[in-house]
């Protein structure tokens, strides 16, 4: 496994098992893990950027009334999580 696809499985792993300090520990994670080579390091903001589009455009149309609640929540972190990355990855440019 290469440290792009590693990041990217320990990244969804914070997103799916953590529910505080969401951007604490992504912060935390890159400056251990982030990928050393530009083209992992741009592989994996591409990789966040379509996954954050993909979460802007899921059923409900933005109307939080029409996602089950849960939904919404998971949804929520994962945002979270992906707009951290994306962050980090520009400020280390």
């Amino acid at each position: 496994m290469n440290d792009l696809e590693f990041c990217k499985q320990q990244i969804s792993a914070i997103a799916e098992n953590t529910t505080a300090d969401l951007s604490a520990k992504v912060i935390e994670f890159l400056k251990k893990r982030m990928p050393i080579e530009p083209a992992h390091r741009a592989g994996l903001k591409a990789w966040a950027a379509r996954e954050l589009a993909r979460l802007e455009t899921l059923p409900g149309g933005g109307v939080s009334r029409l996602v089950p609640h849960n939904q919404l929540a998971e949804v929520s972190r994962r945002m979270t999580v992906l707009q951290t990355v994306i962050s980090q990855i520009e400020a280390a440019e």
